[in-house]
């Protein structure tokens, strides 16, 4: 009998149970990809907050995730929906940052957003010269105002001049003043009738736009006016009744010019005819701001209860109710309702309210309160707003009061004003960031010959 390789035994043995062992093995299936992401932007950011949405993928929910700050951590939180909205509220002006979400397990980072990079703003100046100036005799009254350029400033309402003839007891009638760097000068304009001026029937103008240098819109009631390379047009659409009237207007281009005003009137001019936008005529309309993207909203009262506010969003054919019946339950203190007097945005994602008990920012669906108005000189009561973004905006209203939003602080002028008579009231505001114009009146004595004058202010930023 023949002996077997005691080495070839051990190797072939050794081969079965391998062999045996890589049979019995189940095989495994192949790893899912993760494909769970992060992404992280801004939605928005001023002096001391930003705005970060966060949009997640494929996250097995509820999450918890850390946010970094110029890569330090700065919180945790719980994530139930797939997106999000953080608010970082403690930061400092004019400074750069970073920030990223992580999702960690114990020490290890699993997955981590984009890093984002933003700067907040910086404050604006509360520097400014002031100049006063009153126009006009009694009765007269600046309703509006804008800015052309430095130079070239109108304001429209009535304003009345004693008659050349000393002796006379006619006052003539302008109805625009102009500023041309050094004094204002009255200019006066007739309707037309018959395709002729009529000497007895001067134009007083309640609102005026600034579309270009060469193109200027105002209202009087019913009539609309442009002015165009210097002469006056003069148009009676027809689609306004005898108890309707435009009270403002906003233009993005010479194609697309709003006006609002009494009993829901909206108008729609697109460079070569007027449409009427229908409203419920319970509602007057007392203010319109658009934007460069075509953002347009205007703001009305109820005619009936003045008790709620309207914040209605508009295209050249349609109106849509973006607010309606106004409550300040959503502010984060309990006030009154608002009645709107003015709305005003530079970015529509954050829009300013002035209303009769105060000024409101509105973002995310939420109202923000500056400050809240109280009657009585030394208290602040704002009427108006316009501004040059979100870190520089004016304020204005009754006693006289001007006040300027610089992104942090709120600087309140009305000391160039010989004596704080509560009769002193500023209705309109008109700001280009380098010079600011308000107009409104002056109360009077209250004899025949003193009552109330036109008032106009010009500030300079130093």
């Amino acid at each position: 009998m023949k002996h077997i390789n005691s080495t070839f035994c051990f190797a072939f043995l050794l081969s079965g149970v391998l062999i045996t062992s890589f049979s019995c093995q189940e095989p495994t299936e192949p790893q899912k990809p993760d494909n769970r992401s992060l992404s992280l932007s801004l939605t928005d950011v001023d002096v001391f907050t930003a705005s970060l949405s966060l949009e997640t993928k494929d996250m097995i929910l509820p999450a918890t995730l850390t946010l970094t700050r110029n890569g330090e951590i700065q919180s945790s939180f719980s994530l139930h929906k797939p997106d999000t909205t953080i608010y970082d509220s403690t930061l400092k002006a004019s400074t750069d940052y970073t920030w990223q979400v992580l999702l960690k397990k114990g020490d290890q980072i699993e997955k981590s957003s984009n890093v984002l990079t933003a700067r907040t703003l910086d404050t604006t100046s509360h520097d400014f010269t002031w100049r006063v100036d009153t126009l006009g005799y009694f009765l007269s009254i600046v309703r509006d105002v804008a800015i052309i350029d430095d130079n070239n400033i109108w304001a429209v309402g009535t304003f009345y001049k004693k008659h050349a003839n000393p002796d006379s007891t006619v006052m003539d009638e302008y109805g625009i003043a102009i500023w041309n760097g050094v004094e204002w000068k009255l200019k006066r304009e007739y309707y037309i009738e018959n395709g002729k001026p009529d000497l007895n029937s001067s134009v007083d103008p309640e609102a005026i736009f600034v579309v270009s240098p060469d193109e200027i819109w105002m209202s009087a009631g019913r009539t609309l006016i442009r002015s165009k390379n210097g002469r006056m047009q003069f148009f009676n659409t027809g689609l306004l009744n005898e108890y309707e009237g435009i009270s403002k207007i906003w233009a993005k281009d010479a194609n697309n010019v709003y006006f609002v005003g009494i009993r829901g009137a909206i108008l729609f001019y697109d460079g070569s005819s007027f449409t009427r936008i229908p409203y419920p005529e319970n509602i007057n309309f007392v203010d319109i701001w658009g934007d460069k993207d075509g953002v347009v909203r205007a703001v009305g009262n109820q005619l009936e209860w003045g008790w709620a506010s309207v914040v209605v969003k508009l295209t050249s054919t349609s109106v849509t109710n973006e607010v309606e019946g106004l409550n300040r339950e959503d502010l984060d203190e309990n006030v009154q309702t608002d009645i709107f007097t003015s709305v005003w945005w530079s970015d529509s994602r954050k829009t300013w309210f002035v209303g009769n008990n105060g000024v409101s920012s509105f973002q995310n669906k939420k109202f923000k309160r500056l400050f809240s108005n109280a009657y009585g000189e030394n208290n602040n009561h704002s009427i108006f707003n316009r501004g040059k973004s979100n870190t520089d905006i004016m304020f204005c209203g009754i006693y006289g009061q001007v006040f300027h939003f610089n992104g942090a602080t709120i600087e309140k002028f009305n000391n160039f004003f010989q004596s704080k008579n509560p009769s002193y009231r500023l209705d309109k505001i008109s700001y280009n960031g380098r010079i600011v114009c308000l107009g409104g009146s002056i109360g009077g004595t209250g004899s025949f010959e003193d009552q109330t004058r036109a008032i106009v202010v010009i500030g300079k930023r130093n």
